[in-house]
């Protein structure tokens, strides 16, 4: 019990999970931004006239997966903005998949995309 005490009382470390955040999503992040984007969006509804009409609206996300581990909690120090661990590549093979659905709940069927080896565009 001693030990854990005494980590706590005299290094200033803290046990942090690493978050990713790319630059360009950290700038959109803010009031004016948000602002804007609803703004054009509600524009172009009225423009098109597609206000009542959820059943042809669609909403699309596109989430990538990696067979790269992800790190787990590291020790840093306290305050510390960014915190990196290693892993056992930059990239490895990427799964992307996108998924659509309207607003009134109709489904696109599901697309996955991944690289596939030995395969040259010519």
């Amino acid at each position: 019990m001693t030990g854990s005490k005494s980590f706590k009382r005299g290094i200033h470390k803290a046990i942090r999970k690493p978050e990713a955040l790319s630059a360009s999503r950290a700038r959109m992040m803010n009031e004016t931004v948000k602002s804007q984007y609803f703004d054009l969006l509600s524009k172009v509804e009225n423009d098109l006239g597609l206000t009542n009409k959820p059943a042809q609206i669609f909403n699309a996300d596109e989430s990538g997966f990696s067979l790269v581990r992800k790190p787990q909690k590291v020790v840093s120090e306290k305050g510390k903005k960014q915190v990196h661990a290693k892993t056992s590549g930059e990239r490895g093979v990427n799964t992307t998949v996108l998924l659509a659905a309207s607003a009134t709940g109709v489904f696109i069927p599901l697309f996955l995309s991944s690289r596939v080896k030995g395969y040259h565009r010519h």
